[in-house]
């Protein structure tokens, strides 16, 4: 199994940034690097490469998101923070997300295509199979992210 500490570096800051952009809260998305690092402890994973470690936890990520949903869903609780200017992450290299209140304002489908290419610099085919969507679906979906982003920063 890889150094789990080092492999904790590469990967917390991303993770949590993906899950906080897609739950909106800092506690969920705390609560989504635990039980993905946790699973991944419980897991004889070997990873060979770093692309396929990076896929794997921004898998392990998209998936974790869904489950926490589902559940604050069947319990009722509909209580969603506003995102805060810039994104706290686990590590002072890790890129802030200077752009935090615009991409709050889009639609989670381009909030997560943009987040992956541009923060994570995934390519459009890899977006595509780590979501389940068409690559044409995520080029579309970051085109018009690009324009709802022109149109709020315009409005701004």
């Amino acid at each position: 199994m890889n150094d789990i500490d080092s492999v904790y570096k590469r990967n917390a800051a991303r993770i949590y940034r993906m899950c906080y952009l897609k739950l909106g809260r800092r506690e969920d998305a705390e609560d989504a690097v635990q039980n993905i690092f946790l699973r991944y402890l419980r897991s004889n994973v070997e990873f060979a490469s770093d692309e396929h470690e990076k896929a794997y936890f921004l898998r392990a990520a998209h998936n974790e998101c869904i489950n926490i949903k589902r559940t604050l869903n069947r319990i009722g609780r509909v209580d969603f923070e506003d995102i805060p200017e810039t994104l706290v992450s686990y590590s002072d290299d890790a890129k802030p997300l200077e752009t935090a209140e615009i991409l709050r304002r889009l639609p989670q489908k381009y909030r997560e295509v943009v987040y992956l290419f541009y923060y994570e610099d995934m390519a459009t085919a890899h977006i595509a199979a780590l979501l389940g969507r068409n690559e044409s679906t995520v080029r579309t979906q970051l085109q018009r992210a690009r324009e709802l982003m022109r149109k709020i920063i315009k409005e701004d």
